[in-house]
């Protein structure tokens, strides 16, 4: 290899260095995640972002979901309370999320009985 095509690809090599690093940058950023936490602007942002975006959302707000084994055959204890979800931000106000999830929940209802 001669010193101009060295010369070539060790500019290239580094605008493309230079280009990931300015995209690394542009997604390290924080978005404003506030409105989430508030009921009905959740609601919204979930009934209409569609399965793509639900998903994208949860992926965003839960590192993982632990589901614990039935105690016994025939336990009918709901899914929802066999979860353990751990939570990507550990100080959220869970009691603000109960609130969300249970304005999304009744807004569900809502929609499939009327």
């Amino acid at each position: 290899m001669d010193e101009t095509l060295y010369d070539s690809l060790r500019r290239n090599l580094s605008e493309q260095i230079a280009g990931i690093k300015a995209e690394l940058k542009e997604l390290a950023k924080n978005a404003d995640l506030t409105t989430l936490v508030h009921p009905k602007p959740l609601a919204l942002l979930w009934d209409s972002a569609g399965p793509t975006g639900q998903r994208a959302l949860l992926r965003a707000a839960i590192r993982k979901i632990v589901l614990n084994p039935p105690k016994g055959r025939g336990d009918r204890t709901p899914i929802s309370k066999r979860m353990d979800i751990d939570w990507i931000d550990k100080d959220v106000d869970e009691t603000s999320l109960d609130a969300g999830f249970a304005h999304v929940e009744r807004t569900r209802l809502e929609r499939a009985a009327g």
